[in-house]
């Protein structure tokens, strides 16, 4: 442990138990952040969650624990489906209610928190009319909180169901007050579950997920009220909160170390990786395990790690914590390539589109074979054998420094191509808007502009034969391709010179120094090296007019010529690979390939405007701005509304409050 945390060593919990006293030892099965339904709807992913909360509740049994503590999100949405409610209720109904005594006694008020208007108390093992063989304990998170107004009791969620139901213990639907004290705003009340076993008394404070804004500005403000016993000292305290821990922007997340000093141990939810070991807080003398998620939801960094659960052992004011490794979650791996420096190091040249598949499919399906050998080497102590699962697997592209000739990749699919209607250039224009710009629109709008000139330049009648069509088409085409090549010819055309006529040289060596900054590729732009046209005479006014684009076509060609000749570099979204039986053939794989843009982008020299058709040449257009990529909005959380607590009764432990 660092120099930094001596002075606490004294005051802190021991995180060994050397005496062990099985008559005072309480065994607590600890996990959180279960999201059952996550995927929900996948053929392969769908029954993830459920299958890997059944093997915690199997682990709860095995190791003959006295309780389960989930930290929030057992489910991934606050309405889920009744699919994702019938299995939880079967598998927690066929594991927790039974036989085996509860072994563990309730101290505090079993009324408090249960359901208003009924004689049943919140505790569930306290219920003479069921037979609870493991106590499940559960705070809500930020999928799962409650949400509605009104009704009998409120904003409600599913494990306010459960709840009554008798299958779980519902806590941490914190008191909001509003006490003439605070000055500046309402206050929240934690009142504990208070239980014992032999000598070893274990205070549990649950707080559901709110607005970090709020949990925040309550905790700086002193308006976060937790009642305790009288002997505070002599319990061990353990809060359990589902917050972000990573700070995400200003009040964003929750401090680690503004708890209060009482509390010896800290149970973290909401944040999926896995940091279950305990660690200390810097001037504090309470710990923190994190045990992440047990089902990967995103293909994230954090969801990588091997999944946990924990056995959490108290004894006293001694604590132990055992992690536990998951069998049955699916493997993941994931990995980064940096595609200029495995260029230069593979020697593949990076305008060759085959060697790049080439390489990225030969590192995936080595991630593949070492997702299959860890998920083996994993399972190779399991009780029970796990069926082999396809991996997860998620390979970033950072294309940083490499200019991807979208444009030459497509014209040489589309020349391959026997194209009728639509003709190639056009085509590649759309394609590389589609690409470079994300525009979901280009490839059906140039779709249906081509469909609308060729309706125009074809007659309507029947009599045609099928060589009589076919050579109409090729005309049409022909046509369209033309007019595109004389827009390409007017965008290089060099601007009149309004002096002495020996200027227009220069420019024109000017004009083309700056088309060829844009780093066009050679098939997006013709450029020739003769004379540019000369001005059209007035008796081929009437060929002209007859160019088969229609009237608003040179609008949104020009649209779509200036978003797609843009260098942005493109960025893949996720997609999913079809398994098959060899891996060596890049199959059995869910994937995700990304390409990352460097934020750093030198900013490229700006391209003339693709004019209309009768905009002369002598006009050139001003430079498309550019502009920069939509940042992801913030993830919000919703403000919760809370139920007033119970009085208690004379019987129980008396609690005092302190700030």
């Amino acid at each position: 442990m660092d120099a930094s945390f001596d002075d606490m060593d004294e005051n802190r919990p021991e995180t060994r138990i050397q005496d062990r006293k099985e008559e005072d030892l309480i065994r607590i099965m600890l996990a959180t952040d279960c999201h059952i339904g996550v995927h929900e709807r996948d053929p392969v992913r769908g029954q993830d969650s459920i299958n890997t909360f059944k093997e915690v509740l199997q682990l709860a049994a095995k190791y003959d624990v006295d309780m389960i503590l989930m930290a929030g999100d057992l489910f991934h949405e606050n309405r889920p489906s009744r699919e994702s409610l019938y299995q939880t209720i079967s598998l927690l109904r066929e594991h927790t209610l039974g036989d085996k005594p509860v072994s563990i006694e309730l101290l505090s008020d079993p009324n408090d928190g249960k359901a208003a208007g009924y004689g049943f108390p919140a505790i569930n093992y306290e219920d003479p009319n069921l037979n609870v063989g493991i106590p499940f304990f559960s705070i809500h998170g930020n999928h799962d909180d409650p949400q509605g107004v009104g009704g009998h009791e409120g904003a409600l969620c599913a494990l306010d169901l459960l709840s009554v139901t008798g299958l779980v213990n519902y806590i941490g639907k914190a008191d909001i007050t509003d006490e003439p004290s605070a000055q500046d705003g309402v206050g929240t009340n934690i009142r504990p579950v208070l239980l014992r076993k032999g000598d070893t008394r274990l205070a549990i404070y649950g707080v559901g997920n709110v607005k970090d804004q709020r949990l925040h500005h309550q905790l700086r403000s002193n308006k976060i009220k937790m009642f305790t016993p009288q002997d505070k000292d002599d319990w061990f305290n353990i809060l359990m909160l589902h917050q972000n821990r990573v700070k995400r922007g200003a009040m964003e997340s929750v401090p680690e170390g503004m708890f209060d000093d009482m509390i010896d141990l800290v149970i973290w939810g909401h944040e999926h990786d896995c940091r279950i070991e305990p660690e200390p807080v810097a001037g504090k003398r309470y710990f923190i395990s994190q045990p992440g998620s047990t089902v990967a939801t995103s293909l994230a960094d954090g969801e990588s790690l091997t999944k946990h659960c924990a056995l959490l052992e108290i004894q006293g004011k001694a604590f132990q914590i055992t992690p536990i490794v998951l069998h049955t979650v699916r493997p993941f791996k994931m990995d980064t390539i940096y595609l200029a420096a495995a260029a230069e190091e593979n020697d593949i040249n990076l305008n060759d589109k085959m060697a790049i598949n080439t390489f990225l499919k030969r590192r995936i399906t080595e991630m593949i074979r070492d997702a299959r050998k860890e998920f083996e080497e994993r399972n190779a102590d399991s009780d029970e054998p796990v069926e082999q699962m396809l991996p997860l697997i998620r390979l970033r592209v950072d294309t940083t420094g490499v200019k991807i000739r979208v444009g030459q990749l497509v014209q040489e699919y589309l020349t391959a191509q026997d194209m009728q209607l639509l003709e190639s250039r056009g085509m590649n224009d759309a394609i590389e808007t589609y690409v470079d710009k994300d525009d979901t629109h280009a490839i059906v709008s140039y779709v249906k502009s081509s469909e609308k000139h060729m309706r125009q330049v074809l007659p309507q009648t029947g009599d045609l034969d099928t060589n009589g069509l076919d050579e109409l088409l090729a005309n049409a085409r022909e046509k369209l391709e033309h007019g595109h090549r004389e827009e390409d010819e007017e965008d290089i055309k060099p601007e009149k010179p309004k002096g002495k006529s020996k200027a227009r040289g220069a420019n024109v060596e000017e004009d083309a120094r700056s088309v060829d900054s844009m780093a066009m590729d050679e098939d997006n732009l013709d450029l020739h090296s003769e004379e540019p046209p000369k001005k059209a005479a007035p008796k081929r006014a009437p060929a002209k007019k007859a160019t088969p684009v229609p009237k608003a076509a040179p609008k949104a060609r020009a649209a779509t010529s200036r978003a797609g000749t843009s260098r942005a570099k493109p960025k893949a979204k996720a997609s999913i690979i079809d398994s098959d039986e060899e891996v060596e053939d890049f199959d059995d794989v869910i994937m995700n390939i990304e390409e990352d843009e460097d934020e750093e982008e030198e900013e490229e020299a700006p391209k003339a405007k693709r004019g209309k058709a009768k905009a002369p040449a002598t006009k050139s257009s001003a430079p498309a701005r550019k502009t920069p990529a939509p940042r992801g909005k913030k993830a919000t959380q919703t403000t919760i509304s809370f139920a007033p607590s119970r009085s208690k009764t004379s019987k129980m432990i008396e609690l005092s409050d302190s700030d």
